[in-house]
């Protein structure tokens, strides 16, 4: 079972999240907020963490600073899946840690690719900061 949890307060992106990535064969837990993602994360060792930047109690970029700072799982891909989408916002979570960034609205059908992309190199990154995965690439 690959699960990817979803951390999202849009009802309609959590449902078009779970339809897509259930067709090619994910298993989508949903959350609304990033307090209760931070506690998730740390106990259900998802394959791959979506996450909005604007949420209720804790936004995605601290809930990404959070993750990255576990000792338990801050190897664990993460897509950030948001509706800004200025080069500032980008940047900011690129160098919080986000394993990609993809804005909304989104392809459904890119949204399935990208997530295999991040799950099948998760072994690649798991430890990695972006920074240092860029020096690899290089």
């Amino acid at each position: 079972m690959t699960l990817v949890l979803l951390v999202d307060d849009d009802p309609l992106i959590a449902d078009l999240v779970t339809a897509s990535l259930g067709e090619a064969g994910y298993v989508v837990g949903c959350l609304t907020d990033g307090r209760r993602a931070v506690e998730t994360i740390e106990i259900k060792r998802p394959s791959l963490v979506m996450l909005d930047c604007a949420m209720p109690f804790l936004p995605g970029v601290e809930v990404l600073r959070r993750i990255r700072s576990s000792r338990t799982c801050f190897g664990v891909p993460v897509l950030m899946l948001t509706s800004r989408v200025n080069s500032t916002d980008r940047e900011i979570a690129l160098r919080a840690g986000a394993t990609d960034y993809m804005a909304k609205p989104f392809d459904p059908d890119q949204l399935a690719a990208t997530v295999d992309a991040l799950v099948d190199d998760s072994w690649l990154h798991r430890g990695l900061t972006a920074e240092r995965r860029r020096a690899l690439a290089q």
